[in-house]
């Protein structure tokens, strides 16, 4: 299996992060990069907790930052899948192909624009929101949604 830890392979669009002062300064750090970079704030995050091409990797798995003593874990794109990830925003019933892989979440990136990625998530079946409401659908919800957008 391919290390996961590899430069740019951090998606900083899903992550946990422990509300200390490891994590903070980590934080601090990653938006200092990101004000002085071209390139969008993802490739901050990398750079910043993983180092440039990846100095910081220890194994294939995460990256530990001497400065912050802040430790990095990837999450296995199995269960944790972005957007280009298998091409499983392109499948015919995204749910299902997701559920079968045993998804606990889908990055809807690799597309462009908000627009794009509401009509994405709300085509595919994925949007449990009721705008009109402002609520989070659940299968517990007898509610019939109204509107998307």
């Amino acid at each position: 299996m391919r290390p996961i830890n590899l430069p740019r392979r951090l998606n900083s669009g899903f992550y946990f992060a422990r509300s200390d002062n490891s994590t903070i300064l980590g934080f601090e750090n990653i938006v200092k990069h990101a004000a002085n970079s071209e390139l969008s704030e993802q490739p901050s995050f990398y750079d910043t907790l993983c180092g440039e091409h990846g100095s910081k990797r220890v194994g294939d798995e995460k990256c530990w930052d001497p400065e912050t003593n802040l430790t990095v874990q990837f999450l296995d794109r199995e269960f944790f899948p972005n957007g280009a990830y298998k091409e499983l925003w392109a499948k015919r019933n995204v749910r299902a192909a997701c559920r079968k892989m045993g998804c606990y979440i889908l990055h809807n990136n690799w597309i462009s624009g908000r627009k794009k990625k509401l009509s994405r998530q709300v085509s595919s079946g994925l949007w449990d929101y009721d705008v009109s409401s402002r609520m989070c659908l659940q299968k517990w919800h007898r509610r019939k949604v109204t509107s998307y957008i």
